[in-house]
C-alpha cells in the first residue's frame, strides 16, 4: 500500500514538474490579420497594424473601407448600401481615443441626407437636409438647445430654443422677413426627445 501511495505521489512530482517547464517548440500564435476573399488589407502601419482595408461582399461589390490609426482603433469608415443600388450609405471619423469625430450619411442618388460633428464625443451640430430646406440641430453637451429650420429658398425660418433650466421653449417663426408667430411654452422633456 505505501509502495502505491509513494508511486502515485512521485508520478504527481513528476507530472506537475514536466507541465511547469517552458515548452519553446510551440510557434508564437499569430494575430496578425491577412487578406482573404471578403477583406483586403489596403495597407499596414509600420508597427504591423492595418492602415487601411475594405471589405468586399458579393458580387465584388464594396461593402466597407476603411482606414486605421497606429493604435487600431477606426480613423475613418465608409459604408456602401446595395439597395436601390450600391452607393455610399454612410461615412465616419473617430479621434484616436474612439471618440466620434462626424459623421455624414447619404441617399441613394448620392445626396447628403444629414451630418453631425461631435465635440468630445458628444453632437455637437447635426444638419438634416430635404426638399423642403435644411434644419440645423446644435447641442451643449450632447444636449439639445436649439433646432433652426430654413426653407429651401430662404423665404422662411422657424427656430425652437429650449431652456432647461427654466423649463421652457421659445418658438419663432418668420416668413418673408416677418415675424409670424414668437411664443414661449412649457417645456417638459421625455425621454429621447431631440
Amino acid at each position: 500500500m505505501r509502495n502505491a501511495i509513494s508511486q502515485s505521489l512521485l508520478l504527481a512530482l513528476i507530472f506537475s514538474v514536466l507541465s511547469c517547464q517552458q515548452d519553446d517548440s510551440l510557434p508564437e500564435t499569430d494575430y496578425a490579420i491577412e487578406s482573404d476573399s471578403y477583406l483586403k488589407v489596403i495597407s499596414k502601419h509600420s508597427n504591423g497594424w492595418i492602415k487601411e482595408a475594405k471589405h468586399v461582399g458579393n458580387q465584388d461589390l464594396v461593402d466597407e473601407v476603411f482606414e486605421y490609426y497606429e493604435n487600431g482603433i477606426i480613423k475613418t469608415a465608409k459604408i456602401y448600401a446595395r439597395f436601390p443600388q450600391q452607393h455610399v450609405y454612410m461615412e465616419v471619423s473617430r479621434s484616436e481615443d474612439n471618440k466620434p469625430l462626424w459623421s455624414k450619411y447619404y441617399t441613394p442618388d448620392g445626396e447628403l441626407w444629414f451630418e453631425t460633428v461631435y465635440f468630445d464625443g458628444f453632437p455637437l451640430v447635426k444638419k438634416v437636409y430635404s426638399e423642403k430646406g435644411t434644419a440645423v440641430h446644435m447641442y451643449n453637451n450632447g444636449a439639445l438647445v436649439s433646432v433652426e429650420f430654413t426653407t429651401l429658398d430662404g423665404s422662411g425660418t422657424s427656430t425652437t430654443s429650449y431652456d432647461r433650466d427654466t423649463g421652457t421653449k421659445k418658438i419663432s417663426i418668420i416668413q418673408d422677413g416677418e415675424t409670424v408667430l414668437e411664443e414661449t411654452y412649457p417645456y417638459d422633456e421625455g425621454f429621447g426627445d431631440g
